[in-house]
């Protein structure tokens, strides 16, 4: 039994006997709150994998005191997790005013087990990992899922654990309370229990019953000097004993009598002992949502009791907290409370059929419905899905609603949390203040002060330029660096500061890159030891390994009798439902060697040229335009060795024979040249080493236009070079210490979802369509009353089809919207 308590009587007399001046600092101060808090979700297509699947996901960035979608920052990190605990695969998201999408595929030989997705931007690891979104998942692999996710368990319960919450922190002698309750088994799973609360002495003072998840509340007036005990049996008739912590002879009680029709009605209580106390002197009532002070109402205590009706309809949507505060910035009471004053809005999903055949077409109407005055429109990603990957609707699994109006603000996994918010639950309301009871123990006053890690917008390239022999910068350093993937380049010279330092900031770059740098000086000539601040991400601190699940058990009753343990409805129908589904869809994706999602227009290679796409020296031909160059040279250790840089290089090589002057060797003077496929100015060409070099082609024939800026004069171009770098060259292998080439990795790429349309089916074109995802869409924009249609197809597959959009309006209002259909053969 653990009791809750936030106020002693010693610190209370204190506090209540200070003087009362500065009561509440000043809530502007740069060091007490947070200007701006970030919040992120992440819907992903599915809630169950298997190996070798694809994650679908779309990303939503918040300020978290509107839930307006924010350009705070535009990089996003997310991570896949081993059940271990370790990052086996990221991406880093592009942020477009607040949504981006990204993908994963899942390596063919995961081990099934528990996984999770995490997603924070950098901006969020200033204050603690538990702010991250997290989601867990299952990865189901035909091989051993039967012996991770086990048929049955069997568990004792012998002694639950049940924690006491008094409302606003303690209880005190002669007052009463509301004295809230949560029972969890060894697991940390919430248990159903009912008993009594009696004296030392035996006598029943009142009795309790869990009304939801093994939570309830009663009421307890304690008297000075009585110890009170809570008695439940468990399933062996054994009577339990948990015994409450003794109360205190002096402070005060806040009760929450009334959250409804916009006001709150709060009602503060103490006893004869404490009131003398509090005579004369001030109290504040302060209401503060995310470090945000919204209210803040000043009063005296001149009776046993005080009573207010405060109005919430200028308060935000969603968790405040509400404090009472006396002298010396001392919370005396605190408690959350849960605001419904946002405007409701829904996500209405209709299918044209309740029933349909494989292949059928499917016709989905959204539609956008919200009381409010003022126009919306919303953000959606949509999918839908084989129902065996995805939890039952009645499940109340998390959505975003439940992340960004609950479980964001709150300690602890919250189970079942959209259940706090389907208007068709009439008591939902009332559970979830019992909920903030037991664990909205939070302290919300965010520290501005030491923010370590500011907003990202883009990738930043930064080092130093020192003295190979001394710890002393190089003077008069220039960095020039060159970043270069399939198709764009990024060229640029940088001085360095008087400490040697560079920095080149908010890069926009999508994919792996190449990272090509070194240090000229004087004479433009090679010269000190690049320093690179690491080129690998340093993550945050990961969680514990997760908690594995091996089973769906049912609710638990501990007023039972019978019984001396619990045997636990199983998941091991739906486990033989995933290895049958796997080794059918993997024999006959092996079969027609298809993969879980279709790609438009794949071919079979069947063979190969010797120039392959990509190679060097296809790349070298792309560039010059020509399949015969006029001149070509393939580096050897020797020339790397002999020549420093690829301008020397050139000059003392290309002396190339044009083929209308065959007789007449000549140099190229003014070359458009090309670095791995794409235009470079002459300035890089001289500083980039020529041990970095895989091979050069030359032309006399200009590549696309007919004159080149040389010192700023139009001059003639008399031909094209072609350098393209060695792939095989990165910077853990670089002896060369003035220069840097290395690969970095920029925003994900994302992959288009593909969706085949089965408008006829010919036996001679047949094949298999076994995809789980059926659709995927992350970029919906949906107008308030304003109808939107989606048309897919089934797949091959049989069974029910969950079709689950989710969003946010421009007015921060999350929506999420759910229908189920079946598919047949």
């Amino acid at each position: 039994m653990k009791l809750i308590c936030t106020t002693f009587a010693g610190l209370l007399l204190f506090c209540l006997l200070s003087s009362a001046s500065n009561l509440y600092p000043d809530p502007q101060s740069a060091n007490d709150s947070i200007f701006f808090i970030e919040k992120v979700y992440l819907h992903t297509d599915r809630d169950d994998y298997f190996p070798g699947d694809d994650i679908w996901l779309k990303a939503y960035l918040v300020d978290a005191a509107d839930r307006f979608l924010t350009d705070h920052s535009m990089n996003l990190h997310v991570e896949l997790i081993s059940p271990e605990g370790k990052i086996i695969d990221s991406r880093i998201v592009r942020l477009d005013k607040g949504l981006g999408h990204g993908d994963f595929h899942l390596s063919a030989n995961l081990p099934s087990g528990k996984y999770r997705l995490r997603a924070y931007t950098n901006y969020m690891r200033n204050y603690t990992v538990q702010d991250f979104f997290k989601k867990d998942f299952s990865i189901i692999n035909s091989t051993d899922a039967l012996k991770t996710f086990s048929d049955s368990i069997s568990y004792k319960v012998t002694r639950p654990d049940i924690t006491f919450f008094p409302e606003g922190g303690s209880l005190v002698d002669s007052v009463p309370s509301i004295v809230a309750f949560k029972a969890v088994d060894q697991h940390n799973r919430s248990l159903d229990v009912s008993g009594e609360i009696v004296t030392a002495a035996g006598d029943s003072i009142t009795g309790f019953k869990s009304t939801h998840k093994g939570m309830g509340t009663f009421m307890l007036q304690p008297l000075p000097g009585v110890d009170y005990y809570a008695l439940i049996q468990n399933p062996l008739g054994d009577t339990l004993k948990y015994k409450l912590s003794k109360t205190f002879s002096a402070g005060i009680v806040m009760n929450v009598a009334g959250n409804f029709d916009k006001q709150l009605k709060i009602i503060f209580r103490t006893n004869a002992l404490t009131l003398p106390l509090l005579k004369d002197h001030e109290l504040t009532i302060m209401i503060s949502a995310r470090g945000n002070p919204f209210k803040e109402y000043t009063f005296r205590m001149n009776s046993l009791n005080s009573q207010f009706l405060m109005p919430t309809d200028d308060l935000p949507n969603g968790i405040v907290m509400l404090t009472l505060r006396g002298s010396g910035d001392l919370p005396l009471c605190e408690r959350l409370l849960y605001i419904n004053n946002g405007d409701v809005a829904s996500l209405k999903i209709e299918t044209d059929r309740s029933e349909y055949n494989c292949r059928d077409s499917v016709k989905v109407k959204l539609a956008l419905f919200i009381d409010s005055k003022v126009p919306q429109d919303a953000d959606l990603s949509f999918a839908a899905t084989n129902g065996l990957f995805m939890n039952e609707p009645d499940q109340y699994s998390s959505n975003i609603a439940s992340w960004f109006l609950l479980e964001s603000d709150i300690k602890g996994k919250v189970e079942e949390p959209a259940f706090y918010f389907d208007p068709s639950n009439k008591n939902r309301l009332k559970d979830l203040d019992i909920l903030l009871l037991t664990q909205g123990w939070r302290d919300f006053r965010w520290k501005y002060s030491g923010m370590e890690y500011p907003p990202e917008y883009g990738f930043t390239i930064s080092g130093k330029a020192r003295k190979k022999l001394s710890d002393s910068p190089v003077r008069n350093a220039v960095i020039n660096i060159g970043l270069f993937d399939k198709n764009k380049r990024f060229i640029n010279n940088i001085p360095t500061d008087s400490d040697g330092s560079f920095s080149l900031n908010d890069i926009d770059v999508t994919g792996k890159v190449r990272l090509v740098a070194s240090i000229t000086g004087d004479k433009d000539k090679f010269r000190g030891w690049l320093i690179m601040d690491s080129v690998k991400y340093n993550y945050p601190l990961l969680d514990l390994p997760l908690l594995q699940d091996n089973y769906i058990r049912k609710s638990v009753s501990l007023n039972a009798t019978s019984g001396s343990s619990y045997k636990q409805e199983t998941q091991g129908k739906k486990i033989r439902k995933f290895v049958q589904q796997s080794d059918y869809i993997h024999s006959v994706q092996k079969r027609y060697k298809l993969s879980d999602t279709i790609k438009p227009g794949e071919v079979m290679i069947t063979a190969r040229k010797v120039d392959t796409l990509g190679s060097p020296r296809d790349r070298s031909l792309k560039a010059l335009g020509t399949m015969f160059p006029d001149r070509e040279v393939v580096l050897s250790d020797i020339d790397r060795k002999v020549y420093s840089d690829a301008l020397k290089l050139i000059k003392a090589k290309f002396i190339i024979y044009p083929p209308y002057w065959p007789d007449v060797p000549r140099h190229i003077k003014f070359p458009i040249y090309m670095v791995d496929g794409v235009e470079v100015d002459k300035t890089f060409v001289e500083a980039l080493p020529a041990s970095y070099i895989e091979r050069i082609d030359a032309s006399s024939r200009p590549l696309y236009r007919r004159f080149i800026m040389v010192d700023s004069a139009l001059v003639p171009c008399d031909g094209t070079v072609s350098i393209i770098l060695r792939q095989d060259y990165f910077y853990s292998n670089n002896t060369t210490m003035y220069s840097v080439n290395t690969i970095i990795k920029g925003f994900d790429a994302p992959r288009i979802f593909y969706s085949p349309k089965h408008h006829t089916t010919l036996e001679s074109d047949y094949k298999p369509d076994l995809r789980n995802t059926l659709f995927w869409d992350p970029d919906i924009t949906l107008k308030e009353n304003k109808d939107t249609t989606i048309v897919f197809y089934n797949s091959d597959n049989p069974g029910s089809i969950i079709i689950k959009a989710e969003g946010i309006t421009d007015k921060g209002i999350p929506v999420t919207g759910i229908t189920v259909y079946r598919a047949g053969r």
